[in-house]
């Protein structure tokens, strides 16, 4: 790399150039490289652009990298260089994505502080963030603050907002938001036609039922998009599959993937796993177990994911079915299938915590590959 073999001859670059390499690295998404030209940058007695913190912080938000984000934004701050509205907004938007509420909130204080006017983007972002929390109540709030301030709520606002009441399961919230969302959207006019019939907004409210395991109520919004000539997609036919999970009405997804291959629909693995995934939230223990068959039947070997799904359903059974879950790490094991911290999470739920490490050592569980960290090892595969 011709910036390290300046730097290691003595070759001081210019400030210039710093800005562009630093540029370069955030275009790649490459966090720690970015943050510790950052440092070289300042050491070299040159102050890094508001462009280059800002593209750092906005890639290192994306990658959910809140300690990096924390320690560039003070080395921003002490070097004097003042934030735009795009630097907030990624910060917003990162602990937006954790549910971080609170977080969110002094961030957006933070701006406020700073002397700069929020944008859509801004409230949007501390509203998904209360939405991520199933706080309706504060969403509702956030909405309210928006229009105060003269700005109008678009697709997302809204989407955000019916979300905040799914996540709480409150399905007689979202219909109610849905509803407001078609009257403010239609009276937007020319910009916001079409918008109140969105098939995000139908979604969501689908999802609100899902989440309150109403197969009905799923079905009826998911079918009223179909009849207002919206295509549910994907993401809409696995709302149904979790809802027909959760309640163990497999023969009702035999139904849906039927309707899905006549609509020349090929399901994805994460719409197989979706059943997986609402026998969980059921308690399903068995069901979740046999499903796993299912999944490798179409296609789909079952994976750490789907794993941890079933044994959350041992978990969430009554009484928990601590046989089962060792049973299915016996499959993991012959499947060759890790161990990650969501299996090491839902099995908590279902055998005593005491002998959680023993029987991931019993069953050769202990190392992991592959996505999110090791159980044993703590470190990123």
């Amino acid at each position: 790399m011709l910036m390290c073999s300046m730097r290691d001859a003595g070759i001081q670059p210019q400030m210039e150039t710093y800005n562009a390499f630093i540029q370069a690295l955030c275009r790649k998404d490459r966090c720690k490289q970015t943050l510790q030209w950052l440092k070289y940058m300042l050491e070299a007695g040159h102050v890094p652009s508001a462009i280059s913190f800002q593209k750092a912080i906005q890639s290192f938000a994306r990658h959910g990298k809140a300690s990096l984000v924390e320690e560039a934004y003070e080395g921003m701050s002490q070097a004097g260089v003042i934030p735009g509205i795009e630097t907030f907004t990624a910060l917003i938007s990162l602990e937006a994505r954790a549910g971080n509420l609170k977080a969110a909130e002094r961030w957006f204080a933070r701006l406020r502080d700073s002397g700069l006017s929020p944008n859509l983007i801004t409230y949007n972002a501390v509203i998904n963030a209360a939405a991520q929390k199933g706080d309706a109540p504060s969403a509702e709030a956030w909405l309210a603050r928006l229009r105060a301030e003269g700005v109008e709520a678009d697709e997302a606002t809204w989407a955000s907002l019916i979300n905040a009441y799914a996540t709480a399961r409150d399905a007689a919230g979202a219909e109610r938001a849905f509803s407001r969302a078609q009257a403010a959207l239609v009276g937007l006019g020319g910009r916001g036609a079409g918008l109140s019939c969105s098939p995000v907004l139908y979604r969501t409210v689908a999802k609100a039922f899902a989440k309150s395991r109403d197969v009905a109520g799923t079905e009826r919004w998911i079918l009223e998009m179909s009849d207002r000539g919206l295509e549910p997609g994907l993401e809409g036919y696995s709302t149904i599959l979790r809802a027909c999970g959760a309640e163990g009405q497999l023969q009702r997804t035999e139904y849906w993937f039927l309707v899905m291959a006549q609509r020349g629909i090929i399901p994805d693995k994460k719409t197989v796993s979706s059943v997986l995934v609402g026998l969980a939230d059921g308690g399903r223990a068995q069901e979740a177990a046999s499903w796993l068959g299912e999944m490798q039947r179409r296609g789909f070997p079952p994976d750490a994911d789907d794993f941890a799904h079933a044994l959350r359903a041992c978990g969430r059974a009554s009484p928990p079915q601590s046989t089962l879950a060792q049973d299915l790490l016996r499959e993991m094991k012959a499947r060759n299938v890790k161990a990650d911290q969501e299996v090491l999470k839902s099995l908590k739920l279902a055998v005593p915590s005491r002998r959680v490490e023993d029987l991931l050592k019993d069953f050769g569980l202990e190392s992991g590959g592959g996505g999110r960290k090791d159980v044993r090892k703590g470190r990123r595969r």
